[in-house]
């Protein structure tokens, strides 16, 4: 039988997993819409984001799925060396973990129910503009309900306006600014 620390040595080891160079207090979970063909408003997130913490404590954990890295590209965050599954990632970090933003990302969902963590995280799906499962699927926008009254806790932001993005993410040690 593994204890704790050997698995995560294994898998770690699995994995490759390095400690990233560099991380932002605050990281955007990017999302496959780009690689599913998908247009919404997800870079337009990230800027407003990057705008609000400031450029020096914004960065995008790329997904692997988009492949083509147009976050960095387009100014927008400076490369985040995060190529593992995002749950291997949180199991190394010690608190304090960065703030996680996402438009839906099961990776901030994953970290509550599967490891019990109440870090800070910000959930941009109603201010996303795309045409998502989460949107047409009344399952889904019920399990995403139920998830934020249920299991969220008190670090659990879901902002209806670009104002209300703003204001959660002063509170939580951004510049508001731009």
């Amino acid at each position: 039988t593994l204890g704790r620390g050997e698995l995560l040595a294994l898998l770690n080891f699995i994995f490759q997993y390095r400690r990233p160079p560099w991380l932002p207090p605050f990281l955007f979970l990017e999302q496959s819409f780009r690689a599913e063909g998908i247009p919404g408003n997800d870079l337009e997130l990230m800027r407003l984001c990057q705008r609000a913490v400031g450029p020096e404590n914004f960065g995008v954990k790329p997904h692997p799925r988009n492949g083509d890295d147009l976050p960095q590209r387009l100014g927008l965050s400076r490369r985040v060396e995060l190529r593992v599954p995002w749950e291997l990632f949180l199991l190394n970090q010690e608190p304090p973990r960065p703030t996680v933003l996402t438009v839906c990302s099961n990776g901030a969902l994953s970290g509550r129910l599967c490891l019990g963590l109440e870090d800070d995280t910000v959930m941009l799906y109603k201010l996303y503009t795309g045409k998502v499962l989460w949107k047409e699927n009344q399952v889904l926008s019920r399990y995403l309900e139920a998830f934020r009254r249920q299991f969220a806790g008190r670090n659990y932001y879901v902002p209806e306006t670009v104002f209300e993005l703003r204001n959660v993410l002063k509170v939580l040690g951004g510049q508001y600014g731009g």
